[in-house]
């Protein structure tokens, strides 16, 4: 049995991580978050579910918070296609271009795959593959 992630954004990252929980799943990402801790929304979240226990929560669930800290967990990388708009600045400098050092940086290497796909639209952060799946 294959299995397949598809999301976006906030989606995108659970996608990630259940595609590396799920060994030998497919991914495929837009404008998906890498790292929770770079989301502009991060804090008041984190201020919302934790009530101000941030540091704590933030060091013992790193895993829970960023995929590259779950790839570290689970010493593996599942088959991604990440798609990222370049015309949304805090989505490239803050979750594609971390994910890219984040790989480069990790002691392990497997055989899969991570496809990056730069693409432009002026929607910023909305998701490029529904709108093209849908128009």
């Amino acid at each position: 049995m294959r299995t397949f992630f598809f999301m976006e954004a906030q989606g995108g990252y659970t996608s990630i991580q259940l595609g590396t929980l799920i060994k030998g799943s497919q991914v495929l990402v837009n404008n998906a978050q890498i790292i929770l801790k770079n989301f502009f929304y991060y804090s008041i979240m984190m201020d919302y579910v934790f009530k101000g226990d941030n540091d704590n929560v933030s060091s013992k669930y790193e895993y829970r918070l960023s995929a590259l800290a779950m790839f570290k967990k689970e010493n593996y990388i599942p088959n991604i296609t990440y798609y990222a708009n370049i015309g949304s600045e805090d989505d490239i400098l803050n979750q594609c271009i971390p994910l890219i050092k984040g790989i480069i940086n990790l002691d392990f290497l497997n055989n899969n795959n991570v496809e990056i796909v730069l693409y432009h639209s002026k929607n910023g952060h909305n998701p490029y593959i529904l709108n093209t799946l849908y128009q």
